[in-house]
């Protein structure tokens, strides 16, 4: 098998684990309170990153300072998504992540002035245009669990938000760190972020009951759905050409909604999947045409 061969695996590995992780995450969530999970997801991932950063030194190097500043952004991504999974669906979240190319030619149009074609402008509007009917039928609509609701989605917007600052922030860095420096340096600082707040929230309402099952799936959104993801989608941008690697925008929130529907009791609607259809073609003009 060539290397152009198993970076495609790669990139199908991390979207399958990341569609479990993202259900996986909406049902522990239904037990667990939510700093705690993700208190226990970063300390899953923290732990094999670990050698990574005792090997690699990053802090070190001259810009650690602003590495650290960057970190903060990956914690609150993680935080706002564990918080807000609880209030939406697990389709629901995805569709917004998915909704990041629009973001950022918007960003470019704003901050940067810089000018797209007619295609991408046209991207942005169905975007949108699909955006806001899901947080529209999440106000309206609250007997249609797939929608969400409206506070849920506006905070998975939030961790979209947080995610998408530290992409371009990050990427800035990209220069000064290597991937597994970005990356250690990310989860292992979220973790000690996320250490104060979990105490906070056990000491107001107790340590709660874990089982092994529980456990279990916050050791698969550390490890697997964390760490493992990392290693394979830095593997696949570096041997795959940016068009293979931006389907995963597509692919995964369609998986997402296969694997809610089967394991959460999830169920469609019209109304959904045409709000779905304008993300994901908006999201295909402004990410893939030029």
């Amino acid at each position: 098998m060539n290397t152009s061969s198993k970076a495609i695996l790669a990139l199908l590995g991390t979207v399958v684990l990341w569609s479990f992780m993202v259900v996986l995450a909406k049902d522990a969530v239904r037990t667990l309170p939510p700093l705690t999970l993700t208190f226990l997801r970063f300390l899953f991932a923290a732990i094999p990153f670990l050698p990574f950063f005792i090997y690699q030194k990053p802090w070190k190097k001259k810009h650690f300072k602003e590495l650290v500043a960057v970190s903060v952004l990956s914690y609150f991504n993680i935080t706002f998504f564990i918080i807000g999974i609880q209030y939406t669906s697990a389709p629901a979240s995805q569709l917004i992540y998915a909704l990041i190319p629009v973001f950022i030619i918007i960003i470019a149009k704003l901050f940067q002035g810089q000018n797209f074609p007619l295609v991408k402008t046209i991207g942005v509007v169905l975007g949108l245009i699909g955006i806001s009917f899901i947080f529209y039928n999440s106000k309206v609509n609250s007997e249609q669990p797939i929608f969400g609701s409206l506070i849920g989605n506006l905070i998975i917007l939030g961790a979209t938000s947080c995610w998408l600052c530290y992409i371009l922030f990050s990427k800035k860095l990209a220069a000064k760190f290597s991937p597994t420096e970005i990356g250690s340096t990310s989860i292992i600082i979220s973790f000690i972020i996320s250490i104060f707040p979990f105490l906070w929230e056990i000491s107001s309402i107790g340590y709660p009951s874990i089982s092994f099952g529980l456990y279990s799936s916050a050791f698969y959104l550390g490890f697997f759905g964390t760490f493992l993801t990392y290693i394979l989608y830095q593997f696949a941008i570096k041997y795959s050409s940016s068009l293979t690697v931006s389907l995963a925008t597509y692919i995964q929130p369609i998986f997402v909604t296969i694997l809610s529907i089967m394991f959460l009791g999830d169920k469609l609607n019209s109304g959904f999947i045409i709000g779905s259809l304008f993300i994901l073609l908006g999201v295909f003009l402004t990410s893939i045409l030029s």
